[in-house]
């Protein structure tokens, strides 16, 4: 009877883990987004100096959010969000919009991916 109970403790506590972190990492991707949409805004508005700082203040934070999903998950678009986050910037300075535009929906659907492929359904899970 003790083996059952250690065994459903534990099996809670793991489910309860992975439900914890898929709340931080959809937080996290509904926050990059969010100010990716601004971006996008400001962009339009031609405020590319208003756009680049969003940009910037986006890079820090999920470079720092990036150093604990990458102990989590293991996603190579991690990397490739943040080299194309670290890229968007320059690409407004230069006005290469077409490039900053192309950038954008990569991130996006980078996005896209790792929170699909992180979801617990049978897809993912078998």
């Amino acid at each position: 009877m003790n083996r059952i109970a250690f065994a459903s403790i534990l099996l809670s506590a793991l489910l309860t883990c992975c439900a914890v972190c898929l709340f931080w990492l959809h937080q996290d991707i509904s926050a990059l987004d969010t100010a990716l949409s601004q971006s996008e805004s400001l962009t339009a508005q031609q405020d590319y100096d208003a756009a680049i700082a969003v940009l910037k203040e986006a890079t820090v934070v999920w470079g720092k959010r990036q150093r604990l999903h990458s102990r989590l998950l293991r996603h190579k678009e991690l990397e490739n969000i943040t080299l194309t986050l670290i890229s968007l910037p320059a690409y407004l300075e230069h006005e290469s919009l077409p490039d900053y535009e192309a950038g954008i929906q990569q991130v996006h659907h980078m996005l896209e991916h790792i929170w699909e492929s992180e979801l617990p359904v049978w897809q993912n899970l078998l």
